[in-house]
């Protein structure tokens, strides 16, 4: 079983800790249940230039406090409050993933990319409208499980809506970032685009949250092998 749970805001405290409060204890309280259960944990982490300078100590929080649990930081998306390309906010970065051991954050291909994202450099192709099926709650699905791109059609409107095709034109501009949207998006989807490129390996990505069980490690390589081959005949 995987638990997500979501520290987002564009406030300066979102990744100060206050214990005091109950809200607080209750969360730290289940996400230790459920490591010391066995269960996944991934955390994610919304960043901004109010929040960034806290990444390290949310980092080294997360390492002493909890067991099975992967922390995924990444910046606001096509927001106003997006994360401004300066050294000190990179160094925040770098001093998060040299504050815990790996395994706490994603692999050193993920910051990597995270950094670029920042940047306004992201290289990486996007595969997620050829491998994630998401359904929004009207029946909708959109050919990009973060929402921003057009819907694929809807489930309560047909009896079979087939998955996108590969040479549909929208899947096509996801994939060669050619979206503006798509080239400040970077979420933790994006373990698989990197597994993809070849930015990170099958042994990174076993580190990762849900990927930590083989079954899916398995399934994850069958994946890249598929549309890997279906995008050499396009």
């Amino acid at each position: 079983m995987l638990f997500r749970s979501v520290s987002q805001s564009r406030y300066r405290d979102v990744l100060r800790f206050s214990p005091k409060t109950k809200n607080f204890e209750k969360i730290v309280d289940l996400i230790k249940w459920l490591g010391n259960k066995g269960h996944f944990v991934e955390i994610s982490a919304v960043l901004t230039d109010h929040n960034i300078a806290y990444l390290p100590d949310f980092a080294r929080f997360v390492f002493r406090e909890f067991a099975n649990t992967i922390l995924y930081p990444f910046p606001v998306r096509f927001s106003e409050y997006n994360i401004s390309n300066t050294s000190e906010n990179i160094s925040f970065i770098e001093k998060a993933w040299n504050a815990v051991p790996l395994g706490i954050l994603p692999p050193v291909g993920y910051k990597e990319q995270l950094i670029e994202v920042i940047q306004n450099n992201k290289t990486t192709k996007c595969y997620l409208p050829l491998i994630v099926l998401s359904v929004c709650e009207d029946g909708f699905m959109p050919f990009c499980p973060c929402g921003i791109i057009s819907d694929h059609g809807n489930i309560f409107d047909k009896k079979h809506l087939s998955p996108p095709s590969i040479n549909d034109l929208v899947i096509k501009r996801v994939m060669d970032l050619k979206e503006q949207k798509c080239k400040s998006c970077f979420t933790h989807f994006d373990i698989i685009n990197l597994f993809f490129e070849n930015k990170i390996s099958l042994q990174e990505v076993s580190q990762c949250g849900i990927f930590q069980d083989s079954r899916m490690n398995k399934l994850l390589e069958s994946f890249k092998l598929h549309n890997l081959n279906l995008l050499k005949n396009v």
